[in-house]
């Protein structure tokens, strides 16, 4: 899980992903709306990447991270 949280804290930071939000890419911004997937990040932000997944499963990570990978 470690791995994917890094890689998830990756792409929300990244470029593509911060346009793709801007043009109102809806299917990224229902996953981001996840309350577990908000609370990560809002923790990810004060704590920095040395969090557990919160709640979601590792199947659940990895589909959000295959979901924020620049297109």
């Amino acid at each position: 899980q470690a791995r994917l949280l890094s890689l998830l804290f990756e792409a929300v930071r990244d470029p593509g992903v911060q346009e793709r939000l801007r043009r109102g890419d809806a299917d990224l911004e229902r996953a981001l709306e996840d309350p577990r997937v908000k609370a990560l990040l809002e923790r990810a932000a004060r704590e920095g990447d040395r969090l557990d997944a919160g709640g979601l499963s590792e199947a659940e990570l990895e589909a959000l991270v295959e979901r924020l990978k620049p297109e």
